[in-house]
């Protein structure tokens, strides 16, 4: 499952790494009964927002609404400044009504909002990695011994 192999990528990270059922254990009572975040990763001063949604069907704005109300709110909890980031992974990018919705949002927020779509599920998992350590979040193995982002192989 890919929800799955997003959170073993995230959690060779040194961050606290919250899933979908630890946010809604954590932050259920800000949210309320359906939050659209699968994962969560936070360091000192970054707070990383991941829903991994592997579907064909474009989101709809509903839907996008509802994730980018619950990011605020969640991300209202903690002390600013922080980098903040909403991370949308999917096969199928964000279009029309939903693009013009996470641009007003992008323009009255203080969130960063990426998405990385693509059919193929390593590809999206090597953006994603690219992205960590663009943002100098790493990954390590069991060992402790850094895993080095190489962008011309797959990872996963």
């Amino acid at each position: 499952m890919f929800s799955n192999k997003v959170n073993r990528m995230l959690s060779l990270t040194k961050c606290k790494v919250l899933n979908e059922s630890e946010v809604m254990q954590t932050y259920g009572n800000n949210i309320g009964s359906s939050i659209p975040i699968n994962h969560m990763l936070i360091t000192d001063n970054t707070i990383i927002f991941i829903q991994s949604k592997l579907v064909n069907d474009d989101i709809n704005p509903i839907k996008i609404n509802n994730l980018l109300q619950s990011i605020n709110t969640i991300s209202s909890t903690f002390y600013l400044p922080l980098n903040i980031f909403a991370v949308y992974l999917s096969k199928q990018p964000i279009t029309g009504s939903s693009r013009l919705e996470l641009k007003s949002f992008n323009q009255t927020n203080n969130i960063q909002f990426k998405s990385f779509c693509n059919i193929n599920e390593e590809i999206i998992l090597n953006k994603l990695m690219s992205f960590l350590y663009t943002n100098k979040i790493f990954m390590y193995s069991e060992d402790g011994d850094a895993i080095m982002y190489d962008n011309t192989i797959n990872h996963y």
